[in-house]
C-alpha cells in the first residue's frame, strides 16, 4: 500500500510540473508561459555547466521556427553590454560555420526598447535560406539572450514573439525568496505541428 501512495505521489509530481503553465526564472523573476502565439515552449535545461553561475537555456518552437532563450549571470565586474554579447554570438555563430553566406545587419535596438540589442542576419544551412535574430538585454546582472531562426522570410508572427519574450523580461521583477525552477521539461513535451 505504501509503494502505492509513494508512486501515485510521484506520478502527480511529474504531471504537475511536465504541464506547467507558467515556467518562472527564480533569480530575474522572467515568467514564461507554455505557449505564446503559435509558438510552444520546449525543453528547459541548464548550459555552461562547468562556470562558477549555472545558467539556463528554455526552447520554444513553431513550425518552420526554433527559439532558444538564454539566461546566464553575468560574471562579477563584467563590463559586457547587451551589444557585446550580441556581437559575441554572432562572431560564435561564423567561427563555428553554421551557416555559409552569411549577411548581418548592424547592431541595432529594436523599436522602443533601448535596452535591448539586435542583430538580424541571413544565410543559409543545410542548402536553405534561414533568418535569424540574437536580441539581448542584461538586466538586474542577467545576460537574458534570445536567438531565433527561422526559414520563412516574411514570418510576421516571430516578430509578434520576439515583442511578447522582450515585454516579458522588461516587466519581470525577481522574487523575494529564490525558490527552485520545476524540473526540466523534454523535448517530448511539445505538441506535434
Amino acid at each position: 500500500m505504501m509503494v502505492f501512495i509513494a508512486f501515485a505521489v510521484i506520478i502527480g509530481l511529474a504531471q504537475r510540473y511536465k504541464g506547467a503553465e507558467i515556467y518562472r526564472h527564480a533569480a530575474t523573476g522572467i515568467e514564461l508561459p507554455r505557449t505564446i502565439g503559435s509558438y510552444y515552449r520546449g525543453e528547459i535545461s541548464p548550459y555552461d555547466e562547468k562556470s562558477a553561475d549555472p545558467a539556463e537555456s528554455i526552447e520554444y518552437r513553431s513550425p518552420h521556427t526554433n527559439v532558444t532563450i538564454y539566461i546566464r549571470r553575468m560574471s562579477p565586474g563584467s563590463k559586457d553590454t547587451a551589444a557585446d554579447v550580441v556581437a559575441q554570438s554572432l562572431a560564435v555563430i561564423k567561427l563555428l560555420n553554421q551557416f555559409s553566406d552569411i549577411q548581418a545587419s548592424k547592431v541595432t535596438s529594436p523599436d522602443g526598447k533601448p535596452e535591448w540589442k539586435e542583430v538580424m542576419f541571413y544565410g543559409r544551412a543545410n542548402g536553405h535560406q534561414v533568418l535569424s535574430y540574437i536580441d539581448c538585454r542584461i538586466k538586474q546582472g542577467y545576460a537574458i539572450k534570445v536567438r531565433a531562426t527561422t526559414d520563412e522570410a516574411m514570418n510576421f508572427s516571430l516578430r509578434a514573439f520576439l515583442q511578447a519574450i522582450q515585454d516579458r523580461v522588461d516587466s519581470a521583477a525577481p522574487l523575494a525568496e529564490p525558490t527552485s525552477s520545476p524540473p526540466h521539461s523534454s523535448a517530448s513535451d511539445l505538441p506535434k505541428p
